[in-house]
């Protein structure tokens, strides 16, 4: 892995700023990097400094998990030069190669995986872009010049919590604590974007440069990525586990007890018993939100169905699961709880070149919920 940096536009539009990434040409090293090994019975720490002010922290546990802690900034200040940094990983192999030249993945909203395919060098030829409205007068073609194609801005994505190599024998995914910006320009490598620094406005809107300041000094900032190498069956099965562990950590509550009899067996759930594999509790709260007093007989879940490839639908009777009390009806809602599923997809969108489908997943109490689906349940209790 090395720290870089991206040499980015200042001066011509769009320039790199709040919204605009505009690299001029590869990232180069940042610094001289020194190194010191550190052993323990349970982690093995490599921490190495390449500036002041950026720093890599690589462990490797005793269960051979491993994450890499960077801190970087603040940023200096070299008059009216971009500062873009970013960590790349390299792995090598012939099975980490994909089948197809220049793939990659990325995270759905910190959900499922999306295909994405990097722009090839030198710049490809462009297709037309064609963009029209339906049911008005005049419709329009778009060409986009050879020479507006920027193949390392183009092949950036928002990563959320993830992006991922997959091979023909082995994978290889990062795990972000926080949003950041990811690709995969080389066969091997992933690079993800950690802090930045701009010096004019990229003229979208804000209105100011990207030069975020904390008590007059420049922005530090720290963070995690877990790193995960196997082989790709076990990566697949891994994946949305860790990908949760990321993005959904535990959140430890304490108080203080010393007036009180602590008892240790003590224990608190929402769940009579463990939902089954592949079935995620996302969110769980009294109804309604706003307006009147939550009742207790109405109770609101998000239900995620956490697929992995071959895995089928998951059937799963909601009467007796929860300890708030018993399920006697459930009713299915939008995603965002403000409005009844059914009213929701008779109003959305048709694509010309598909149909609308859709699988009744309710039977009284009893859901059937298809992999990498999201689930609100209204539910009545007794």
């Amino acid at each position: 892995m090395r720290l870089l940096s991206y040499d980015s536009a200042s001066f011509y539009q769009p320039t790199s700023g709040a919204y605009v990434f505009r690299a001029l040409d590869d990232a180069v090293a940042i610094g001289n990097a020194t190194s010191e090994l550190v052993s323990g019975e349970l982690v093995t720490e490599c921490r190495t400094s390449f500036t002041p002010w950026a720093h890599l922290t690589a462990r490797l546990y005793n269960d051979d998990q491993m994450e890499v802690e960077w801190i970087v900034g603040p940023l200096p200040n070299i008059g009216l030069r971009v500062t873009e940094v970013i960590l790349r990983y390299y792995v090598s192999g012939s099975g980490i190669r994909p089948s197809t030249e220049g793939e990659f993945f990325t995270d759905s909203m910190g959900s499922s995986l999306i295909r994405r395919e990097r722009v090839k060098r030198p710049a490809d030829r462009v297709t037309d872009v064609y963009a029209s409205l339906p049911n008005h007068r005049w419709s329009r073609k778009f060409y986009l010049p050879v020479s507006e194609v920027h193949p390392i801005e183009a092949s950036y994505y928002p990563v959320v919590n993830r992006i991922m190599l997959k091979g023909t024998e082995y994978a290889f995914a990062v795990y972000t604590d926080r949003s950041e910006g990811g690709s995969s320009l080389a066969e091997g490598e992933v690079e993800l974007m950690l802090h930045r620094a701009t010096v004019s406005d990229d003229g979208l809107g804000v209105g100011e440069p990207l030069t975020e300041r904390v008590f007059g000094q420049g922005l530090a900032v720290k963070g995690v990525h877990r790193l995960l190498l196997d082989t790709l069956p076990n990566v697949e099965r891994l994946d949305p586990r860790m990908a949760q562990e990321v993005s959904r950590p535990p959140t430890f509550l304490f108080r203080n007890r010393a007036n009180e009899t602590f008892d240790a067996n003590k224990k608190v759930s929402l769940l009579h018993k463990a939902l089954p594999h592949g079935l995620h509790l996302l969110t769980a709260q009294q109804w309604p939100l706003e307006g009147s007093v939550p009742s207790r007989k109405q109770f609101l879940v998000r239900l995620q169905h956490i697929a992995i490839p071959g895995d089928g639908p998951i059937e799963f009777d909601l009467k007796d699961a929860f300890t708030v009390g018993r399920v006697v009806e459930a009713t299915e809602l939008s995603l965002t709880a403000n409005q009844l599923a059914s009213a929701a997809r008779a109003n959305s969108l048709v694509w010309p070149t598909g149909k609308r489908r859709f699988e009744a997943s309710l039977n009284g109490t009893l859901l059937k919920i298809q992999p990498g689906e999201i689930k609100t349940l209204l539910l009545k209790l007794e």
